[in-house]
């Protein structure tokens, strides 16, 4: 007997278990609760064992609920479910379920309610049954729908009237979740006809405006990284921990998220977007949850231009962002103080004398590209580029020995002077292959082409970048030149970092790491005399003492040398640096034992870890490169303060004045 429009299904039980919908197999629950009537062999139809319960049929309608309200009209209240289904709804679940079209339309009348209330997420074999009926219907087991579905402002016209966003647009899309790998997925953004605000999964636009929604609570379970890509948040929370513990490349996180986590998922035919994660993919994932962290703990709004290149997309927020950094330093350190870095300090009569608070000072050499004109800050067009465009106009086209304001031959990138030529041919001869061209690279350190001698002072690897000297010889003189045939790069970072670990500041050395801008950098990272260090470790100090001797600003802040340089690199018989800059001469710095009370040489150990981005950041342009560093410091703070509270060295913060901050 048919079970359309019947009551009753007469059949042997295993005859009924092999007649069931193919979509029904594999819920044994619902089979089980089949109903026996007076006939041991015969089985009440209802439509909940049909299409209820767990059977993959109702599991099926919840998951496109927002696809069913899709099609309702704009008076449609989304909280009920509607009376009807459309057309392509029922042709989805009759194939998807192998039923009839009256048996769906029976099911959801008697159903529909359950099924509305219901949370369903597709996994396993029902995720393939879906995929294989889904896709040519038109249905993704994932689709992103904008959190609202009215407009949240409950002073829109609209909204009083009770008007849902009833104007959508769809877009193919690509989602790397952290338990399915790539899957497809649709992306639908919907608006108010005739309105100017359009809502999306994670923001709405407003006019060229991007305005992120408020993430109170924390971010979102996915993110719109680019118009067709989502990444699930722990996928970018799992990148953004790689690189700060092992100092990971983006290139990398995308290499092992495609070796191991991504699976061989079925796409539709004619899915253009690639299911591979790429290296822009985890820039663009984290930037925007860095963007959205900081924003969530400022209160306040993340806006970005939205008719502008994605690569140029967040630059301004991120400028913004390392202003800030510049301004007031790590927002977990610029007021912290514990029992590592802070202490009170006990002088002869065993009485609580002073407050002793210290910091550690020292550089690391990682960079970036610059301008090749002494201490520019502006930005390169291209990080190839030797000058910015403010100096490019009148340096570009100059001799590149240094000294030499001639302009460059046509073809050639030195003057016609024949010892600059000499020195630019050898330096394309040692550009050349080492293993093709092994005998010319033997005579690559003398080129006897020319009357003068010409030999490279620069050992290792060929390279652009930087100045490099060379020799020149005739029979008359000998004299060195120094060229810069490529880009240049800034000199290190300079680290301000707490006994206890944690990072106050850092800033960027264009130059060198001259005793004048580490005086001006400690003076510009603690205007708050709250907070201000009495003591600075520093393995220059014997030299940043005679620079500040008459600054007033360090005129009570003891200057030592870290333990380890003072003992290893300080000589004994410079008696200025063993009178002034001896951590014996300062009581305050030993503890009640004997021993050092603090860590002098947390800088080293921070710069161990800190040095190991520099062939991640050796072609950034600033901003990015600013914003990058910044952002590391800031997980390892948060690392290295939940340390603190575990160990029981009473971490809190000075109170905020508000003239410094």
């Amino acid at each position: 007997m048919s079970c359309e429009g019947s009551q009753y299904i007469t059949a042997t039980p295993n005859s009924f278990l092999s007649a069931l919908p193919p979509a029904l197999m594999d819920d044994q629950l619902a089979v089980s609760s089949l109903p026996l009537s007076d006939n041991p062999f015969s089985f009440k139809f209802n439509p909940s064992h049909m299409f209820g319960g767990n059977q993959v049929s109702r599991k099926f309608a919840s998951a496109i609920k927002n696809d069913i309200i899709l099609t309702q009209e704009a008076t449609y209240d989304p909280l009920l479910p509607p009376l009807h289904l459309p057309d392509s709804i029922l042709t989805f679940l009759c194939g998807a379920c192998s039923l009839s079209l009256d048996s769906v339309r029976t099911c959801w009348s008697e159903l529909a309610n359950s099924i509305w209330s219901d949370e369903f997420t597709l996994k396993g074999s029902h995720m393939k049954l879906f995929e294989d009926y889904g896709y040519q219907h038109g249905f993704t087991a994932t689709t992103f729908y904008p959190p609202y579905k009215m407009c949240p402002d409950r002073e829109c016209d609209r909204h009083k009237k009770g008007l849902r966003l009833s104007k959508a647009q769809q877009l193919r899309a690509v989602y790397f979740s952290s338990h399915d790998g790539a899957v497809p997925a649709y992306s639908i953004s919907m608006q108010y006809e005739g309105c100017s605000t359009t809502y999306h999964h994670n923001y709405k636009v407003v006019g060229e405006d991007r305005i992120y929604y408020n993430f109170v609570d924390g971010l979102p379970d996915v993110l719109q990284v680019a118009s067709h890509y989502f990444v699930d948040t722990r996928i970018g929370r799992l990148w953004k921990t790689m690189m700060h513990t092992a100092c990971v490349s983006a290139t990398n996180c995308a290499r092992i998220y495609n070796s191991a986590m991504a699976q061989d998922n079925q796409f539709p035919l004619g899915w253009k977007f690639s299911p591979t994660v790429t290296m822009d993919h985890v820039w663009d994932m984290f930037i925007i949850m860095s963007l959205l962290d900081d924003s969530r703990r400022r209160q306040q709004a993340l806006v970005v231009q939205q008719k502008i290149e994605q690569a140029l997309r967040f630059q301004h927020q991120m400028a913004l962002r390392n202003q800030r950094m510049r301004a007031y330093g790590q927002p977990l350190a610029r007021r912290h103080h514990c029992v590592k870095c802070t202490r009170l300090y006990k002088g002869p009569n065993d009485q609580y004398t002073s407050v002793v608070r210290v910091i550690v000072v020292d550089g690391v050499m990682i960079g970036r590209p610059c301008c090749s004109i002494s201490y520019c800050a502006n930005s390169l067009r291209s990080v190839n580029d030797r000058f910015c465009p403010t100096h490019m106009t009148n340096h570009g086209h100059e001799c590149v020995i240094l000294g030499c304001s001639r302009q460059a031959v046509h073809g050639g990138k030195t003057c016609s002077d024949i010892a600059h030529k000499a020195v630019e041919e050898l330096h394309a001869l040692r550009g050349q292959s080492r293993f093709q061209l092994q005998e010319r690279l033997e005579r690559s350190r003398a080129v006897r082409s020319h009357p003068l001698l010409v030999e490279s002072d620069n050992d290792g690897a060929h390279s652009d970048e930087g100045e490099q000297d060379f020799t020149v010889k005739s029979q008359r003189d000998r004299r060195t030149l120094r060229a810069q045939f490529g880009r240049n790069r800034t000199c290190c970072e300079v680290l301000i970092v707490l006994p206890c670990g944690l990072i106050w500041k850092r800033t960027t050395m264009y130059k060198a790491e001259a005793v004048g801008a580490v005086a001006t950098f400690i003076k510009q990272s603690f205007p708050d005399p709250m907070t201000r260090p009495t003591h600075i470790f520093y393995d220059n100090n014997c030299s940043l003492a005679k620079h500040v001797k008459d600054d007033p600003f360090f005129k009570n802040i003891g200057l030592s040398v870290d333990v380890f340089h003072f003992n290893c690199k300080h000589s004994e018989a410079d008696t200025f640096c063993q009178e002034n800059c001896n951590p014996a001469a300062f009581p305050e710095l030993t503890g009640d034992n004997g021993t050092w009370y603090f860590n002098s040489s947390a800088c080293e150990q921070a710069n161990a870890w800190f040095g190991k981005y520099n062939p991640i950041t050796r072609g950034m342009r600033p901003e990015k490169y600013d914003f990058f560093l910044d952002e590391m410091i800031t997980c390892r703070n948060e690392v290295t303060l939940e340390k603190l509270k575990k160990g029981k060295c009473k971490p809190s913060t000075w109170p905020l004045l508000d003239t410094f901050e």
